[in-house]
């Protein structure tokens, strides 16, 4: 597909996925959330291997892992997601399908975490920013997307009271991509905001403290010495950070002066207040976002935060409870996330997306 058809076809994708979620916005089935994650995994895992930067570079680098159980030169990716990428390859020795599985892995982990938010957020709302500002990412940086949809995911463990099984998930997510360190800020507001005042638990803030200093500055370097070649593309990008923020701010006034008051859960928590968390992250992934003009690829830690956009935005739109606020919210984020997802992907980037192929059309 050429440039228009591209444009074209992956605005009918957000649409569409939008609208299958919708089946589910009444919080009663996930079929409709289900046959979104379908169609994504078809649109990613099916794409052409022209299509992404990364992935004709990581197609050698998997299949030589594959043949020689090393990789075939320093930092193309870590071990274990050599280890992960042979063991589905021994399954079906087929790219694609290893695309296809890749794909399945970062939707189904992004889309059933929005799930938990239904009470909360627009879930149809919530999807349409998802494929619009996250989705295009996972066509490109594939391994890291991965690592970041299990931090995402496991975000929830973290409101069950379940931070060890957070820290498995988020283990994980670091073996296969050392970005995901920078998780451990989930973790950190899990305790802080836990008010237990005992000894254990001021201990255990302590210890959290100084490993985030140490895991986040391992993080960056890992970042920096790895994907300096993106540098001169993607900071593009970090010209947009000053509108998210200004967008953020418009949408959050806007639904804090037509909220929805009323508890949504069985200790009377607002649904502002049950965002809370989200929010934080958010804006603290538009700061990290900013610093990709003073560190090349620093801000490749956002996306661990900015992809509680769709949670964040979905929130407000169900927020503003005036018909009216509603659909100029509405209205207006949609114009803003398309020309988003089109001005930061399709003409200033460095993902290799802006023209799409499925497999079988070379």
């Amino acid at each position: 597909m050429n440039f228009i058809e591209t444009s074209l076809f992956y605005f009918l994708v957000v649409l569409l996925s939008a609208a299958l979620a919708r089946m589910s916005e009444n919080g009663k089935s996930k079929a409709g959330l289900v046959a979104a994650v379908v169609l994504l995994t078809a649109v990613g895992g099916l794409r052409s291997y022209a299509v992404g930067q990364d992935t004709l570079g990581y197609k050698e680098g998997i299949e030589y892992f594959y043949a020689y159980g090393t990789t075939m030169w320093n930092h193309t990716f870590s071990v274990p997601y050599g280890v992960f990428t042979s063991a589905v390859l021994h399954i079906c020795n087929n790219y694609s399908f290893l695309l296809v599985v890749e794909s399945l892995i970062t939707n189904a982990f992004f889309a059933f975490r929005l799930w938990d938010f239904r009470r909360t957020a627009s879930l149809s709302f919530a999807m349409f920013v998802y494929t619009a500002t996250v989705f295009p990412l996972s066509m490109c940086l594939t391994c890291q997307m991965i690592a970041v949809s299990l931090v995402f995911y496991a975000t929830r463990f973290l409101e069950q009271n379940k931070p060890l099984l957070f820290c498995a998930w988020w283990a994980v997510g670091a073996l296969l991509h050392a970005s995901a360190l920078i998780g451990v800020l989930f973790l950190i507001y899990y305790l802080f905001s836990n008010k237990s005042k005992s000894r254990s638990q001021f201990a255990a803030k302590m210890l959290a403290s100084v490993a985030l200093l140490f895991l986040a500055a391992y993080a960056g370097s890992k970042l920096v010495d790895r994907y300096a070649r993106y540098s001169v593309n993607e900071s593009s990008i970090g010209l947009m950070v000053f509108a998210q923020a200004t967008v953020l701010a418009i949408a959050y006034f806007v639904s804090r002066e037509t909220a929805n008051v009323a508890p949504v859960e069985s200790d009377g928590t607002s649904r502002l207040k049950a965002n809370r968390m989200p929010l934080v992250f958010y804006a603290l992934g538009i700061l990290a976002s900013a610093s990709s003009y003073v560190i090349a690829n620093a801000g490749r830690i956002a996306y661990y935060f900015t992809v509680l956009g769709p949670v964040i935005f979905g929130g407000f739109v169900k927020d503003a409870r005036k018909i009216k606020a509603r659909f100029c919210l509405g209205c207006f984020l949609v114009v803003w996330f398309l020309f988003y997802a089109f001005y930061a992907y399709l003409l200033h980037t460095g993902l290799g997306i802006e023209s799409y192929s499925f497999v079988w059309m070379g």
